[in-house]
Protein backbone atom coordinates (compact mmCIF):
# COMPACT_ATOMS: atom_id res chain seq x y z
CA UNK A 1 0.00 0.00 0.00
CA UNK A 2 2.96 2.36 0.69
CA UNK A 3 4.84 1.48 -2.46
CA UNK A 4 1.81 1.74 -4.27
CA UNK A 5 0.69 5.88 -3.06
CA UNK A 6 4.41 6.61 -3.34
CA UNK A 7 4.55 5.86 -6.97
CA UNK A 8 1.33 7.75 -7.49
CA UNK A 9 2.95 10.45 -5.42
CA UNK A 10 5.82 10.46 -7.99
CA UNK A 11 3.63 10.00 -11.42
CA UNK A 12 0.92 12.64 -9.80
CA UNK A 13 3.75 15.13 -9.46
CA UNK A 14 5.59 14.39 -12.78
CA UNK A 15 2.35 15.18 -14.44
CA UNK A 16 1.64 18.45 -12.62
CA UNK A 17 5.02 19.97 -12.85
CA UNK A 18 6.57 18.71 -16.37
CA UNK A 19 6.93 22.58 -17.29
CA UNK A 20 5.15 22.55 -20.27
CA UNK A 21 2.37 25.13 -21.05
CA UNK A 22 0.60 25.07 -24.53
CA UNK A 23 0.16 29.33 -25.07
CA UNK A 24 -3.55 29.90 -25.43
CA UNK A 25 -4.81 26.78 -24.01
CA UNK A 26 -6.26 24.03 -25.66
CA UNK A 27 -7.67 25.98 -28.53
CA UNK A 28 -4.04 27.60 -29.40
CA UNK A 29 -3.28 30.72 -30.48
CA UNK A 30 -7.11 31.80 -31.36
CA UNK A 31 -8.15 36.03 -32.54
CA UNK A 32 -9.93 36.10 -29.23
CA UNK A 33 -6.48 34.84 -27.29
CA UNK A 34 -4.32 37.47 -29.59
CA UNK A 35 -6.88 40.30 -28.81
CA UNK A 36 -5.59 43.73 -30.33
CA UNK A 37 -2.14 42.31 -30.78
CA UNK A 38 -2.20 40.84 -34.48
CA UNK A 39 -0.18 43.91 -35.93
CA UNK A 40 0.18 43.31 -39.51
CA UNK A 41 -0.26 39.35 -38.99
CA UNK A 42 -3.95 37.83 -39.86
CA UNK A 43 -5.50 34.65 -39.55
CA UNK A 44 -5.27 32.30 -42.50
CA UNK A 45 -5.41 28.42 -43.48
CA UNK A 46 -3.04 26.35 -44.65
CA UNK A 47 -4.36 24.43 -47.50
CA UNK A 48 -7.29 26.88 -49.06
CA UNK A 49 -8.42 26.24 -52.59
CA UNK A 50 -7.60 29.76 -53.34
CA UNK A 51 -6.14 33.34 -52.04
CA UNK A 52 -3.81 33.82 -49.09
CA UNK A 53 -2.12 30.48 -47.36
CA UNK A 54 0.48 28.59 -46.75
CA UNK A 55 -0.23 25.64 -49.43
CA UNK A 56 -3.11 27.31 -51.24
CA UNK A 57 -4.36 25.47 -54.01
CA UNK A 58 -2.24 22.74 -53.60
CA UNK A 59 -2.82 18.71 -53.34
CA UNK A 60 -1.12 17.35 -50.86
CA UNK A 61 -0.39 14.00 -49.68
CA UNK A 62 2.04 11.20 -48.23
CA UNK A 63 1.46 12.98 -44.92
CA UNK A 64 4.32 12.24 -41.77
CA UNK A 65 2.96 14.31 -39.13
CA UNK A 66 5.08 13.83 -35.83
CA UNK A 67 1.92 14.18 -33.71
CA UNK A 68 0.85 12.94 -30.59
CA UNK A 69 -1.87 10.83 -31.92
CA UNK A 70 -4.63 13.61 -32.34
CA UNK A 71 -4.21 14.00 -36.21
CA UNK A 72 -5.74 11.75 -38.41
CA UNK A 73 -3.55 10.18 -41.28
CA UNK A 74 -3.68 11.88 -44.40
CA UNK A 75 -4.84 15.30 -42.71
CA UNK A 76 -3.71 18.25 -42.84
CA UNK A 77 -2.61 19.96 -39.33
CA UNK A 78 -6.29 21.36 -38.20
CA UNK A 79 -7.05 22.88 -35.05
CA UNK A 80 -10.38 22.67 -35.36
CA UNK A 81 -12.35 21.82 -33.02
CA UNK A 82 -9.85 21.97 -30.48
CA UNK A 83 -7.51 20.23 -28.79
CA UNK A 84 -5.63 18.98 -31.63
CA UNK A 85 -1.57 18.94 -31.15
CA UNK A 86 2.20 18.24 -32.97
CA UNK A 87 4.26 16.92 -31.07
CA UNK A 88 8.56 17.80 -31.73
CA UNK A 89 9.96 14.40 -31.79
CA UNK A 90 13.26 14.98 -30.91
CA UNK A 91 12.25 17.32 -27.67
CA UNK A 92 8.92 16.20 -26.96
CA UNK A 93 7.19 19.49 -27.04
CA UNK A 94 3.67 19.68 -27.37
CA UNK A 95 2.08 22.21 -29.89
CA UNK A 96 -1.50 23.14 -29.46
CA UNK A 97 -2.99 23.96 -32.39
CA UNK A 98 -5.22 27.02 -33.34
CA UNK A 99 -9.45 26.13 -33.06
CA UNK A 100 -10.93 28.80 -35.13
CA UNK A 101 -13.19 28.93 -38.04
CA UNK A 102 -15.24 26.22 -38.96
CA UNK A 103 -15.00 22.78 -40.04
CA UNK A 104 -15.07 23.39 -43.56
CA UNK A 105 -13.17 26.72 -43.26
CA UNK A 106 -10.86 26.53 -40.54
CA UNK A 107 -7.48 28.90 -39.57
CA UNK A 108 -5.10 27.11 -38.69
CA UNK A 109 -2.15 30.39 -38.39
CA UNK A 110 -0.86 33.84 -38.23
CA UNK A 111 0.71 35.27 -41.56
CA UNK A 112 2.45 38.28 -41.82
CA UNK A 113 1.06 41.41 -44.14
CA UNK A 114 3.52 43.95 -43.08
CA UNK A 115 6.29 45.33 -41.00
CA UNK A 116 4.05 45.96 -37.44
CA UNK A 117 4.65 43.12 -34.84
CA UNK A 118 2.41 40.48 -33.84
CA UNK A 119 2.30 40.51 -29.73
CA UNK A 120 1.40 37.45 -28.40
CA UNK A 121 0.96 37.99 -24.52
CA UNK A 122 2.06 34.82 -22.00
CA UNK A 123 2.31 36.27 -18.56
CA UNK A 124 4.47 32.74 -17.45
CA UNK A 125 6.79 33.23 -14.54
CA UNK A 126 10.84 31.87 -15.14
CA UNK A 127 10.48 30.43 -18.46
CA UNK A 128 13.78 28.52 -19.32
CA UNK A 129 12.31 27.91 -23.01
CA UNK A 130 10.17 29.05 -25.57
CA UNK A 131 9.39 26.85 -28.68
CA UNK A 132 7.89 28.61 -31.78
CA UNK A 133 5.93 26.96 -34.74
CA UNK A 134 7.62 29.30 -37.16
CA UNK A 135 7.44 28.82 -41.08
CA UNK A 136 8.03 31.41 -43.84
CA UNK A 137 5.54 31.74 -47.27
CA UNK A 138 8.34 31.57 -49.94
CA UNK A 139 11.35 33.07 -48.22
CA UNK A 140 14.55 33.79 -50.18
CA UNK A 141 17.35 32.03 -48.94
CA UNK A 142 19.79 33.21 -46.09
CA UNK A 143 17.69 36.39 -45.55
CA UNK A 144 17.19 37.74 -42.34
CA UNK A 145 13.15 36.88 -42.64
CA UNK A 146 11.93 36.98 -38.72
CA UNK A 147 12.59 38.65 -35.61
CA UNK A 148 11.44 37.41 -32.58
CA UNK A 149 11.33 39.27 -29.31
CA UNK A 150 10.70 37.66 -25.69
CA UNK A 151 9.88 40.75 -23.30
CA UNK A 152 10.96 39.59 -19.65
CA UNK A 153 9.23 41.20 -16.25
CA UNK A 154 9.05 42.05 -12.87
CA UNK A 155 4.67 40.94 -13.22
CA UNK A 156 2.71 38.55 -15.56
CA UNK A 157 1.56 41.62 -17.78
CA UNK A 158 4.04 44.19 -17.76
CA UNK A 159 7.19 45.78 -15.98
CA UNK A 160 9.64 45.28 -18.79
CA UNK A 161 12.60 45.19 -17.41
CA UNK A 162 15.02 42.89 -20.18
CA UNK A 163 14.24 42.15 -23.91
CA UNK A 164 16.11 39.01 -25.57
CA UNK A 165 15.81 39.18 -29.50
CA UNK A 166 16.84 37.06 -32.31
CA UNK A 167 17.43 37.58 -36.07
CA UNK A 168 16.10 34.34 -37.53
CA UNK A 169 17.58 33.45 -41.09
CA UNK A 170 15.59 31.90 -43.97
CA UNK A 171 17.29 28.40 -44.54
CA UNK A 172 19.06 28.66 -41.23
CA UNK A 173 16.61 28.67 -38.34
CA UNK A 174 13.12 28.79 -40.02
CA UNK A 175 12.73 27.61 -43.45
CA UNK A 176 10.06 28.18 -46.68
CA UNK A 177 6.97 26.13 -45.47
CA UNK A 178 7.06 24.86 -49.25
CA UNK A 179 10.47 22.53 -50.97
CA UNK A 180 9.97 23.24 -54.66
CA UNK A 181 11.47 20.36 -56.44
CA UNK A 182 10.08 20.21 -59.95
CA UNK A 183 9.16 22.67 -62.42
CA UNK A 184 5.98 21.66 -64.20
CA UNK A 185 4.86 23.50 -67.62
CA UNK A 186 4.48 26.94 -67.02
CA UNK A 187 5.86 27.28 -63.46
CA UNK A 188 6.89 30.68 -62.52
CA UNK A 189 9.10 29.41 -59.57
CA UNK A 190 13.17 29.14 -59.27
CA UNK A 191 13.08 26.43 -57.16
CA UNK A 192 16.34 26.67 -55.83
CA UNK A 193 16.03 30.02 -54.55
CA UNK A 194 13.89 29.35 -51.53
CA UNK A 195 15.12 28.74 -47.88
CA UNK A 196 13.74 25.07 -47.99
CA UNK A 197 15.74 23.58 -44.83
CA UNK A 198 16.19 24.84 -41.08
CA UNK A 199 18.45 23.04 -38.36
CA UNK A 200 20.08 23.71 -35.12
CA UNK A 201 22.31 26.83 -34.85
CA UNK A 202 24.41 27.49 -31.88
CA UNK A 203 26.14 30.96 -31.74
CA UNK A 204 23.71 32.67 -33.15
CA UNK A 205 23.65 36.54 -32.53
CA UNK A 206 21.66 37.68 -29.39
CA UNK A 207 20.61 41.47 -29.24
CA UNK A 208 19.99 42.60 -25.44
CA UNK A 209 18.13 45.83 -24.15
CA UNK A 210 16.95 46.71 -21.17
CA UNK A 211 18.65 46.42 -17.59
CA UNK A 212 21.41 44.45 -19.16
CA UNK A 213 22.64 46.19 -22.44
CA UNK A 214 24.37 44.40 -24.57
CA UNK A 215 25.08 41.07 -27.40
CA UNK A 216 25.76 37.87 -26.90
CA UNK A 217 25.13 34.29 -28.38
CA UNK A 218 22.51 31.24 -27.99
CA UNK A 219 21.36 28.32 -29.54
CA UNK A 220 18.35 27.89 -31.54
CA UNK A 221 17.12 24.27 -31.90
CA UNK A 222 15.03 23.87 -35.48
CA UNK A 223 13.71 20.74 -35.88
CA UNK A 224 10.81 19.52 -38.79
CA UNK A 225 7.31 18.38 -37.69
CA UNK A 226 5.15 18.13 -40.52
CA UNK A 227 5.62 16.93 -43.68
CA UNK A 228 3.89 15.77 -46.79
CA UNK A 229 4.25 16.06 -50.97
CA UNK A 230 2.49 18.26 -52.91
CA UNK A 231 1.87 19.42 -56.38
CA UNK A 232 -0.15 22.37 -57.85
CA UNK A 233 -0.29 25.38 -56.08
CA UNK A 234 -1.02 29.52 -56.55
CA UNK A 235 2.00 31.58 -57.98
CA UNK A 236 5.33 31.18 -57.04
CA UNK A 237 4.52 27.23 -57.39
CA UNK A 238 1.91 27.15 -60.25
CA UNK A 239 2.70 24.06 -62.08
CA UNK A 240 5.48 22.57 -59.61
CA UNK A 241 5.40 20.07 -57.45
CA UNK A 242 7.93 18.74 -54.07
CA UNK A 243 7.26 18.83 -50.37
CA UNK A 244 5.42 20.85 -47.66
CA UNK A 245 6.56 21.39 -44.14
CA UNK A 246 6.30 22.46 -40.69
CA UNK A 247 9.41 23.56 -38.34
CA UNK A 248 9.64 24.90 -34.93
CA UNK A 249 12.37 26.66 -32.98
CA UNK A 250 13.16 26.11 -29.70
CA UNK A 251 14.82 29.26 -27.90
CA UNK A 252 16.72 27.83 -25.03
CA UNK A 253 17.55 30.94 -22.93
CA UNK A 254 20.09 28.76 -20.23
CA UNK A 255 22.32 28.50 -22.98
CA UNK A 256 22.94 32.48 -23.60
CA UNK A 257 26.28 33.66 -23.16
CA UNK A 258 25.64 35.87 -20.37
CA UNK A 259 22.38 33.77 -18.66
CA UNK A 260 24.36 33.90 -15.45
CA UNK A 261 24.36 38.33 -15.67
CA UNK A 262 21.61 38.10 -17.43
CA UNK A 263 19.39 38.68 -14.54
CA UNK A 264 15.91 36.54 -16.07
CA UNK A 265 15.53 34.23 -12.92
CA UNK A 266 12.31 35.18 -10.67
CA UNK A 267 11.03 37.53 -14.15
CA UNK A 268 7.93 36.56 -16.20
CA UNK A 269 8.06 36.10 -19.61
CA UNK A 270 5.22 39.13 -20.54
CA UNK A 271 4.50 38.38 -23.79
CA UNK A 272 6.80 37.49 -27.39
CA UNK A 273 6.82 39.82 -30.50
CA UNK A 274 6.91 38.52 -34.17
CA UNK A 275 8.11 41.11 -36.53
CA UNK A 276 8.02 40.12 -40.59
CA UNK A 277 11.31 42.17 -41.67
CA UNK A 278 11.22 40.76 -45.01
CA UNK A 279 7.82 40.95 -46.19
CA UNK A 280 6.59 41.47 -49.80
CA UNK A 281 3.03 41.21 -51.12
CA UNK A 282 3.87 39.96 -54.70
CA UNK A 283 3.79 36.02 -55.15
CA UNK A 284 7.44 36.21 -56.63
CA UNK A 285 10.85 34.44 -55.85
CA UNK A 286 11.79 37.30 -54.00
CA UNK A 287 8.91 37.22 -52.19
CA UNK A 288 8.58 36.62 -48.05
CA UNK A 289 5.76 36.06 -45.38
CA UNK A 290 6.68 35.08 -41.98
CA UNK A 291 3.63 32.72 -40.43
CA UNK A 292 2.73 31.75 -36.85
CA UNK A 293 1.34 28.74 -35.76
CA UNK A 294 1.71 27.90 -31.72
CA UNK A 295 3.64 28.79 -28.81
CA UNK A 296 4.78 25.92 -25.91
CA UNK A 297 7.09 27.66 -22.95
CA UNK A 298 8.67 25.76 -20.22
CA UNK A 299 8.97 27.08 -17.00
CA UNK A 300 11.28 26.61 -13.58
CA UNK A 301 8.74 28.47 -11.67
CA UNK A 302 8.27 26.35 -8.37
CA UNK A 303 4.33 25.64 -7.73
CA UNK A 304 2.18 27.89 -5.42
CA UNK A 305 1.93 26.55 -1.87
CA UNK A 306 -1.99 26.40 -2.47
CA UNK A 307 -1.61 24.49 -5.65
CA UNK A 308 0.66 22.10 -3.63
CA UNK A 309 -1.54 21.55 -0.92
CA UNK A 310 -4.43 20.86 -3.15
CA UNK A 311 -2.72 18.11 -4.67
CA UNK A 312 -1.35 16.69 -1.48
CA UNK A 313 -4.91 16.58 0.28
CA UNK A 314 -6.41 14.77 -3.04
CA UNK A 315 -3.97 12.00 -2.82
CA UNK A 316 -4.34 11.97 0.73
CA UNK A 317 -8.27 11.29 -0.34
CA UNK A 318 -7.43 8.81 -2.28
CA UNK A 319 -5.07 6.97 0.38
CA UNK A 320 -7.49 6.82 3.12
CA UNK A 321 -10.62 6.17 0.33
CA UNK A 322 -7.75 2.68 -0.71
CA UNK A 323 -6.88 1.83 3.16
CA UNK A 324 -10.74 1.55 3.35
CA UNK A 325 -11.15 -0.62 0.91
CA UNK A 326 -8.51 -2.56 1.70
CA UNK A 327 -9.35 -3.17 5.34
Amino acid sequence: MTRFLLALTVAVGTSAFAGQIQIGGSNGLTASYIGTGAGSFSEMAYNPTSGGGLWSGSTITNITAQTGGTLASNKVPNGNGGGATLTDPNSNIVFNLINDGTSLAPLNDWSGGGSTAMVIPIGVLDVSQAWTMLDNRWGPNNTNSTEVEFDFGTSATGGITESVIYQLTTGGQIASATACTAKGTGATANCTTFGTSAATTTGLSVTESGAVNSSATGTVDADEIFSGSYSGGINPYLGTSGTVQLYDQGFDFTTLSNYSTLGLSGLYLVDTKITDENFAAATNAGASRTDLSAITVLSLATPEPSTVLLMLTGLGALGFRLRRKIS
